[in-house]
Order: C-alpha cells, then sequence, then structure tokens
C-alpha cells in the first residue's frame, strides 16, 4: 500500500513542475517553434537533394508511356499521362509532407506562445488596475479626501455594495478597495434557504480549497470561484496562494505550511450569516498575490535562507 505522505509531497512536486511549465509556457512554446523552423530547413534541404531521383524516374514512365502510344486509343493515352501526373504530384508530396507539417507546427507553437504571453499580460494588467483602484479608495479613505477622478471611477463599483444594503444586509463593502471579495447570497446557485446547510457549503468549500493547495502546492483564486459557484475573472487566473519551497516537502500530517486559504468567515457579518440574521455574506479572501512572481520570490527566499545559515555557521581553525 502506497504511504498517503510520499503521494501527498509526489502531487506537491508535480503541481510545482506543472506551474513552472506554465510560467515559461510562452518562451518553452517560442523556443520549440524557433527549433522546429531550424529542423524544416533541415530536413527539407535534405529533402530537395531526392528530388533529381523522383523526376528522373518520373520522366523515365512518361517514356515508356509515349512509347506505348501508338498501342493506345486516345483516351487510354490520356488516361495514363492523368495517372502518372498525380503519381508524381503524390511523390513530390509525401517528400516534403514531413518539413511542411514541422513548418506549420512550428508557426503554431510561436503563435500559441504569443498568444499565451498576451492574455497573461492582460490578466496582469487587470490585477494591476484592479490594485490600483483599491490603493487609491484606501489612500482617500485614510487621508478624508478622494478625488474626483477617483470618485467617479468608483461609483460605478460601489453599487455592488449598496445593493446589498437595499436586500437588508447591515454591511456593505467597496469592490475598488476589496478586488477579489464577492457577495454570497441567493443569487449564488450553492445558496440554501437553511443558515446550516449553507454555512456548512461554505466551510467544506474552504476546507476543500486548502486541501487543494496542500496537495498541489498553489492554487489559483479562479479555482476557488469554481469551487464556489462563481465565474472566471482576469485576475483570478494570476493570483492566489503559494507554498514556499521551505514548506513544500512537509508532513501534511503533522504540519501545515503558513499559507492558507480564508474566506473570512470569522467576521461578525459572517457570524450573523451563520446564526440565519442574513441572508448574505461578504466572502474577502486571503489572496498572496501573483503566483508567477512568488514562485521565484519563494525559491530565491529559501536560497537566501540557506546561505544565511551556512555563513552563521562558526568556521572551524587549526
Amino acid at each position: 500500500m502506497l504511504n498517503p505522505t510520499l503521494i501527498t509531497k509526489i502531487g506537491r512536486l508535480i503541481g510545482r513542475g506543472a506551474l513552472i511549465v506554465q510560467k515559461h509556457l510562452p518562451t518553452i512554446l517560442t523556443a520549440v517553434g524557433i527549433t522546429g523552423w531550424v529542423g524544416t530547413t533541415v530536413v527539407s534541404s535534405s529533402n530537395t537533394l531526392k528530388m533529381p531521383d523522383i523526376l528522373a524516374e518520373h520522366k523515365n514512365r512518361e517514356e515508356e508511356i509515349n512509347a506505348k502510344q501508338e498501342f493506345m486509343t486516345s483516351k487510354e493515352f490520356r488516361k495514363a499521362k492523368t495517372q502518372e501526373k498525380l503519381r508524381f504530384c503524390k511523390e513530390v508530396a509525401k517528400n516534403y509532407a514531413l518539413p511542411v507539417g514541422m513548418g506549420i507546427a512550428s508557426t503554431a507553437a510561436i503563435g500559441f506562445g504569443h498568444a499565451s504571453l498576451l492574455d497573461r499580460n492582460a490578466k496582469l494588467l487587470a490585477t494591476c488596475a484592479s490594485l490600483d483602484k483599491a490603493y487609491k479608495a484606501l489612500k482617500a479613505k485614510m487621508q478624508g479626501d478622494i478625488p474626483e477622478e477617483v470618485e467617479k471611477e468608483a461609483s460605478e463599483e460601489a453599487k455592488e455594495g449598496k445593493e446589498g444594503q437595499e436586500r437588508g444586509y447591515l454591511w456593505e463593502y467597496d469592490p475598488a478597495a476589496r478586488p477579489y471579495a464577492v457577495i454570497f447570497d441567493e443569487l449564488n446557485p450553492n445558496w440554501y434557504y437553511n443558515p446550516v446547510r449553507r454555512w456548512q457549503f461554505l466551510q467544506d468549500a474552504e476546507r476543500l480549497a486548502n486541501e487543494k493547495l496542500q496537495s498541489k502546492g498553489h492554487l489559483f483564486l479562479n479555482e476557488v470561484y469554481e469551487i464556489l459557484g462563481y465565474s472566471d475573472s482576469q485576475a483570478g487566473a494570476v493570483v492566489g496562494w503559494f507554498i514556499n519551497k521551505e514548506d513544500l516537502l512537509k508532513d501534511p500530517r503533522r504540519a501545515y505550511s503558513d499559507t492558507y486559504v480564508s474566506f473570512g468567515l470569522d467576521t461578525p457579518e459572517a457570524k450573523r450569516f451563520r446564526d440565519g440574521d442574513e441572508v448574505g455574506v461578504l466572502l474577502d479572501f486571503n489572496v498572496q498575490g501573483v503566483i508567477f512572481n512568488m514562485l521565484d520570490d519563494g525559491w530565491r527566499y529559501t536560497e537566501e535562507k540557506c546561505i544565511k545559515k551556512c555563513l552563521a555557521k562558526p568556521i572551524k581553525t587549526v
């Protein structure tokens, strides 16, 4: 029987490897495409050297058909000539099928790599825009002076919180200040009329998200949205939670890493939701940041820590 701890560690390493590949996918696809075009050029040049033999065989077969022309009707002669031309075209196509296929695949790899990079940049820009609005709203709130442009940008996005109050909630939130938060109420497909059942669903969803984080070593926000029944967001495809290298190989039965997923179920608003006093609750996730950036930072942090630990050891002198 396989050791569950070993399975978890293997799963974390596989998840980390998949994340590294996902991060460098545009570079990998571009490199594959360039290498493929080099191979296409080599194979095409090599197969071009075979063309004189193919042409010679084609001419020999045409001469044989011309020599038999007097023994054929005009219809049979035209048919033989047509069949020979088709045969010659098939041989040429077969000769260049591999380099043409390699060229198409290489072009597709470069195109997919470029599209993947553009898609990621768009998601990062959406994340930066959300964080910029949150920073401006927080700064204006701390200073007590809301600039006109910030107030104008936040006015449309603040409607969701005002709608929450119109439904009878005692709380409101500013989407600009909390770009990843969502409202869990009767509009969600997983909402129940029974307060105990809907509270149990949120606890189970939070537990499932943490189990996925511990098993893979990372978790995107869109994966949490999927568990809860919400649609994906652009920012959710790049932000989330990340277990650093130091905690990656920990025994999950003895100690979880310090990284965990929280839905914010310990707030007074969440307690009122649990007790059935309100039918909706604000889920404010403790997102760490952009996972691809933390991938480098996490490994670099562990290396620096190891270097400091080695330098801290006393040097033995003879």
